[in-house]
């Protein structure tokens, strides 16, 4: 399913007209109570958007989304994500940008359907070290966070178009990240990078060309 066709709902008020049909949400500044009580009625939900969310925690009713395939949280202070999900529940994208993160779940390495991670502007220290589980993966960002060494299976992610882990806390990365033949873009920037792995990002931008994104 394109969700790019699909009408997007910016209300509750407005969706719960007609929740059947209601595939994207797009909500700012939603109250916490309202958006649970509210989300189970929209059973064909593909898409969430969440913005200027005032709680820490998002409501499980999210996760509960039995279609959801992409969830988008910006400008939110979400300090955690839950320890557990629904089984079955199968994202293909997660977008946390502008939050409070400082971890991420056991659970996410193991959803093997994600294909793009995105955790711009938070305070997490590591990923997971099962990260090259996700083979689908094509899009990951980390930037602006407090990561001080990545996990050696990066090197694992065959699919992988895009890494961005600008302004971290990295000295050095997996040398596998510059084997990644499907690699297009790769930026490390504000990063207290040894002098040797900056040479070689510089070596695959050139190769690379730099560029699509």
């Amino acid at each position: 399913m394109n969700l790019f066709s699909l009408k997007i709902f910016y209300s509750l008020e407005e969706a719960l007209k007609t929740p059947h049909k209601v595939n994207r949400l797009s909500l700012t500044k939603v109250n916490h109570a309202d958006l649970d009580r509210a989300l189970p009625y929209f059973t064909n939900v593909h898409e969430v958007c969440i913005n200027w969310y005032a709680n820490n925690e998002l409501p499980l009713s999210v996760w509960q989304l039995p279609r959801l395939r992409a969830l988008y949280v910006l400008n939110s202070p979400i300090e955690q994500l839950p320890a557990n999900i629904p089984e079955g529940l199968q994202l293909q994208k997660l977008v946390v940008r502008q939050g409070d993160l400082r971890s991420l779940p056991q659970w996410l390495p193991q959803m093997r359907s994600f294909v793009h991670l995105d955790f711009w502007q938070n305070a997490i220290t590591c990923l997971p070290e099962e990260i090259g589980n996700l083979m689908k993966l094509t899009f990951l960002r980390c930037g602006s966070n407090e990561i001080r060494k990545l996990p050696d299976s990066i090197s694992s992610l065959k699919e992988l178009r895009l890494i961005d882990m600008r302004h971290n806390q990295l000295t050095n990365i997996p040398y596998g990240v510059f084997q990644l033949k499907k690699l297009k873009y790769i930026n490390f920037d504000g990063n207290p990078l040894d002098p040797t792995v900056q040479e070689e990002i510089s070596k695959v931008k050139k190769r690379k060309q730099r560029l699509l994104f």
